[in-house]
């Protein structure tokens, strides 16, 4: 089966089935898993019983999974998709994190109360400190590879436990919330954030000083918790109410919560990708989170129930433990081919010659179409052109949707603009940048100057209609900024211009040939009135010499 969703532009999953067997138990040999078409998996069987957490180092690549049942950890090598080697570990280990940067595997163990410290380059265990209690939360423990510090939730004493990954010594308890469950840490602004289960929030701490920042209410029974250090977005399941929250990690806000078909207890953010990854306890399906959108984009069936989640952004894969079948679970994230091709923008509006006059709720009408090989991902309107003398270009609008195709600009009272020109910029999810222009056209301040007609002159005084009917009309115009329009009437009794002879003539027509119509009387003696207007509707008129119409 194949299954597409989005990834950071247009990424495509693809799912294929292998089974790995444990090294020394079974041998390393593979085989395909009859009849199944939906993943990879990686089976732990039966050195490792019950997979339940998952813990990556990207920089050896080597996954690591807590074995509750069988009391052990195992190693698996990424780039193979083998199991290396299986720990054991004097109790029932439950959380499980890795600091990069010293290559150390820190896993809590249940029945002993304890936090064991593994070597990442021998897989042997090299400390164990003695919590004091029982670590039972999924996702209870986090790394700081920046600070080397270690968090674990005490769920039972509302507490969080700091230890120093130097020497391996608790420094601390910190009263958090209500059942503290998971724990995530941002490394870049230090900030440590606790999902209090039964207090329906989020504890934000201070990992210089540990002290509180803030609490965040989210929705019910929050147990899981993951951080994007780049986009510095965090995301708590909600387990009680199934769904996702979002929180700005400099504002401390909820941004927006997402629903989930399912149980979400953990969950893991690929920072590349922008992705985040659920697991759906009671379900057999990983909801998979746009971290763009804030949606559920996809939904990946694996077959049995999802548990514990970790992520390789390098390799673009994600892993999900399934305790009830002890294998793991690899979602392989394909990206499709590069995008090299810009969009394509035509601007239609305003159109060349348009002349504005910048009065109260004056407007410029802008339209245009963009088009995509893949898709139009966002758009900017600026513009251009001189301000007394002067050019200048401004931005009108920023990070307007793929599927905009008009936008109003408001004029700004007695602005003046010459040469002016809209651009469009049209941007597809891979970065290319295409753009289209207007053509120029004017805003002007206001004008309440009026036109000047002067000079009307006409071609005869006295016209026989049957022989000649062609009356030519010439006149002279101007304007302090530009005559718009002319319109010419006849008054047979000098006096009242009931007839039209024309309206709407160019500003820039300064003569028009009238031919007489037979429907005026047969003896007609009468004047013409020529009048100007401009775009402001100011408007100036002149009259000719008398007319005998015969």
């Amino acid at each position: 089966m194949q299954s597409r969703y989005r990834v950071h532009g247009f990424i495509r999953l693809t799912l294929a089935v292998a089974v790995l067997s444990v090294a020394g138990v079974q041998g390393q040999g593979l085989f395909f898993e009859p009849n199944s078409k939906v993943t990879t998996t990686i089976s732990t069987a039966p050195a490792g019983q019950e997979p339940v957490e998952l813990a990556l180092n990207p920089a050896t690549s080597r996954l690591y999974v807590a074995n509750r049942t069988s009391n052990s950890i195992s190693v698996i090598d990424t780039q193979k998709n083998t199991v290396l080697a299986n720990i054991p570990l004097n109790g029932k280990p439950r959380g499980l994190a890795v600091n990069q940067n010293s290559n150390r595997i820190y896993t809590s163990l249940e029945a002993s109360k304890s936090l064991a410290v593994i070597d990442g380059a021998t897989n042997m265990v090299t400390g164990n400190l003695s919590l004091g209690f029982a670590p039972t939360s999924l996702g209870g423990i986090a790394v700081n590879p920046q600070t080397n510090r270690i968090y674990v939730t005490n769920g039972n004493l509302n507490q969080i436990a700091v230890i120093d990954g130097s020497s391996n010594r608790l420094l601390d308890l910190v009263v958090v919330g209500a059942s503290p469950a998971g724990v995530a840490v941002n490394e870049i602004t230090n900030r440590v954030y606790v999902a209090n289960e039964e207090g329906n929030s989020m504890t934000v701490l201070d990992g210089a000083s540990n002290a509180l920042v803030k609490v965040v209410f989210v929705e019910l029974a929050p147990r899981g918790v993951a951080v994007n250090p780049v986009t510095n977005r965090v995301y708590v399941a909600n387990s009680g109410s199934s769904s996702i929250s979002v929180i700005d990690g400099t504002t401390n806000i909820v941004q927006a919560t997402t629903n989930v078909i399912g149980v979400p207890n953990v969950l893991v953010v690929n920072a590349t990708t922008n992705r985040i990854f659920i697991p759906l306890n009671f379900s057999t399906s990983v909801a998979i989170l746009d971290g763009v959108a804030n949606k559920v984009d996809e939904s990946v069936s694996v077959e049995s129930e999802p548990f514990g989640v970790a992520v390789n952004e390098q390799a673009k894969q994600a892993y999900v433990s399934n305790p009830v079948r002890n294998f793991i679970s690899v979602i392989a994230e394909e990206v499709a081919p590069s995008d090299t091709e810009s969009p394509v923008v035509t601007v239609n509006a305003p159109v060349a010659g348009l002349v504005i006059p910048s009065l109260d709720n004056a407007k410029v009408e802008i339209g245009w179409r963009a088009t995509d090989n893949v898709g139009v991902a966002s758009q900017s309107i600026s513009l251009t052109g001189k301000r007394n003398g002067t050019s200048f270009t401004a931005s009108v609008a920023d990070g307007l949707p793929g599927t905009a195709q008009t936008f109003t600009l408001m004029v700004a009272r007695n602005d003046a603009v010459t040469d002016a020109q809209i651009i469009v910029q049209a941007k597809d999810a891979a970065g290319n940048s295409g753009r289209g222009t207007s053509g120029l056209f004017q805003i002007i301040a206001p004008d309440n100057e009026k036109p000047v007609v002067s000079n009307v002159t006409l071609s005869k005084a006295n016209i026989k209609r049957k022989k000649d009917p062609n009356l030519v009309i010439a006149w002279k115009s101007t304007d302090n900024v530009a005559v718009a329009a002319h319109d010419l009437r006849f008054a047979g009794n000098g006096t009242d211009f009931a007839t039209e002879i024309v309206t709407g003539l160019a500003g820039s027509t300064q003569t028009f040939t009238w031919a007489i119509p037979t429907t005026l009387p047969k003896t007609l003696t009468g004047i013409i009135k020529v009048t100007a207007r401009d775009v402001a509707g100011n408007t100036g008129e002149a009259i000719s010499g008398i007319v005998q119409i015969k």
